[in-house]
C-alpha cells in the first residue's frame, strides 16, 4: 500500500493533463468572445454606415415626401446591413426596425428670418417601416416616434427628444434603425443587446423644397 501511494504521488502525468484541460478550456472561451467582440463590432459599424447612407439617400428625394412608400428606398439596407437579410431568411424587415421621420424646429424668435435657435421641433411625418416587427422593434427599444412635439435631450435616441445641438429653425430628416443582437455563442460574454443608432440630414434641393416640405406635412395626422 505504501508502495502504491508512493508512485500515486510521484506520478505527475494526472496534474499535467488537469492543468493542460484548463488552460485548454481558457483560451476556447478567449477566443469565443474574441470572435464575438470581432463579430458585434463589425454589426455595429454596418449598422451605423446603414443608417448615415439611407438618411443621406431619402434627404435627396423629391416632394412629396409625406405620402411616400420609403420601401424601395430602405430596400437598400439589404446591402447597407447584409447581415440583417441573411440572419431572417432575406427580409430584412423581420430583424430591423426601420423609421424616418421629418422633424421641423420652431424658430424661438416667430420674427427670426435666418440661422435662428430654437428650443422646440415638431414630428411632421414619420414612417415606421411598415410592418409589425419593424415597429415592435422601434417601441421595445422606446424610439418609435409619432407625430408631435420633440424636446432637446442628449446624444442617445429616444422617442420623444432629439440632440440638443439640432435644435437650429429649419427641417431635418431623422433615421433610426434598431437592431436586436444575438450572440453567435450562449457561452459569449457579450449577450443578447439592443444596437441603435440615428442619423439626420437637412433636405438638400433647396429653400423651396424646405418650404414645400414643411407645409406638405402638415397633413400628418
Amino acid at each position: 500500500m505504501r508502495a502504491a501511494l508512493r508512485r500515486f504521488r510521484d506520478d505527475e502525468s494526472g496534474l499535467t493533463l488537469v492543468e493542460s484541460t484548463l488552460i485548454m478550456l481558457v483560451l476556447i472561451y478567449a477566443m469565443v468572445n474574441l470572435v464575438e467582440f470581432d463579430r458585434y463590432s463589425r454589426f455595429a459599424r454596418h449598422l451605423t454606415a446603414a443608417t448615415e447612407s439611407l438618411v443621406t439617400l431619402m434627404s435627396e428625394r423629391a416632394s412629396p415626401m409625406h405620402d411616400r412608400d420609403w420601401s424601395d428606398d430602405a430596400a437598400a439596407l439589404f446591402w447597407l446591413f447584409p447581415e440583417a437579410p441573411l440572419l431572417s431568411g432575406a427580409d430584412w424587415r423581420k430583424t430591423l426596425g426601420v423609421q424616418a421621420s421629418l422633424v421641423r424646429f420652431v424658430p424661438s424668435d416667430p420674427s427670426c428670418v435666418a440661422d435662428c435657435a430654437s428650443t422646440s421641433a415638431q414630428v411632421l411625418w414619420t414612417w415606421d417601416g411598415g410592418t409589425v416587427e419593424s415597429r415592435a422593434l422601434l417601441a421595445a427599444n422606446q424610439v418609435l416616434r409619432v407625430c408631435g412635439p420633440l424636446t432637446p435631450g442628449g446624444e442617445t435616441p429616444a422617442s420623444k427628444t432629439l440632440p440638443s445641438r439640432l435644435f437650429r429653425a429649419g427641417v431635418m430628416f431623422v433615421v433610426t434603425l434598431a437592431y436586436e443582437y444575438q450572440p453567435f455563442s450562449s457561452t459569449a460574454a457579450i449577450g443578447q443587446r439592443p444596437l441603435v443608432r440615428e442619423a439626420y440630414a437637412v433636405p438638400r434641393a433647396g429653400d423651396q423644397r424646405i418650404e414645400s416640405a414643411s407645409n406638405e406635412a402638415l397633413s400628418c395626422p
